[in-house]
């Protein structure tokens, strides 16, 4: 593989990504940061103004310059923000964490980047040997994850960016966002991406981060399934997932906490095709009579 391009997950919100980072960052021959939202800019000037109002989902590039150099949160801030000023592109930034990451592989989780094909096209175009891992989770699940965090405010102001009015909308988020993958995935050669169910993972971390390393061409080392056991980026905001510290280890039940959360109206057909192809059911509200 080569470990000049950066490794990519790809995914929709809420779909157990975080998770899936800090598991990966228990090998040492990976450097998987928090998300750092680089690829939906040309450069970082760019970034940090369409960020301005959501400072803290740009904490993650922060963290990994902090990390990779040992430097305090704030020193690491000033360095980004000499990068911006002397208007280093997106690929540039990424070829100086690739450098300082080296031996290690660069992770970057960032689910914002299926959004748009245009990003996945950016991407795909800027590292023509990136490789990329497909995280799927079964639609229920994330619809209600995005629903349920849809009600905390600066989730829905600057994540959710007020766009979630309802199922349909949290629907619409998983389908888009995985159907931006699979069109984009299914145009490069199969040995250049990977796909992972949430709930494989969960239910059989082991297995799942065996052939995660296998992929990737990395000895699979036993810290990996041990996600909430030494210091893996995880402190303060922008880790991703905002529940992540609600749990002490990996919840294997959670694979199947869907079947409680069956929304009151069925999936659009082109969910349940999309959903069936990645080989989930999706049962139907239930419907009671009088």
């Amino acid at each position: 593989m080569n470990r000049s391009a950066p490794v990519f997950v790809l995914c929709s919100p809420r779909c157990g990504s975080t998770l899936l980072r800090v598991m990966l960052a228990g090998n040492q021959h990976l450097f998987a940061p928090p998300e750092l939202h680089l690829m939906q800019y040309e450069d970082l000037a760019a970034r940090n103004h369409q960020m301005e109002g959501g400072k803290f989902l740009a904490i993650g590039l922060v963290k990994a310059v902090s990390g990779l150099k040992n430097l305090s949160m704030k020193k690491a801030q000033a360095m980004v923000n000499a990068w911006a000023e002397a208007g280093k592109t997106s690929a540039e930034v990424y070829a100086l964490l690739v450098e300082e990451a080296a031996p290690r592989l660069l992770v970057d989780k960032t689910p914002t980047y299926s959004e748009h094909p245009a990003t996945l096209t950016r991407i795909g175009e800027t590292f023509p040997q990136a490789r990329f891992i497909h995280l799927i989770r079964h639609p229920y699940a994330v619809m209600d994850s995005i629903m349920r965090l849809n009600k905390k405010p600066l989730v829905r102001q600057f994540v959710f960016r007020d766009e979630i009015h309802g199922q349909q909308h949290a629907e619409q988020v998983w389908y888009q966002a995985n159907l931006n993958c699979v069109r984009f995935l299914g145009e490069l050669a199969a040995e250049r991406h990977i796909s992972l169910r949430y709930e494989d993972m969960v239910t059989d971390p082991e297995a799942s981060m065996r052939r995660l390393c296998t992929f990737l061409n990395v000895a699979y080392e036993e810290a990996m399934t041990q996600p909430y056991e030494g210091d893996r980026m995880t402190s303060g905001i922008a880790i991703g997932d905002v529940n992540f510290h609600n749990h002490k280890t990996i919840d294997a039940g959670l694979a199947e906490a869907w079947r409680d959360q069956v929304p009151g109206q069925p999936l659009t057909e082109p969910s349940q095709q999309l959903a069936a192809a990645f080989g989930y059911t999706c049962p139907e509200p239930q419907t009671t009579t009088v």
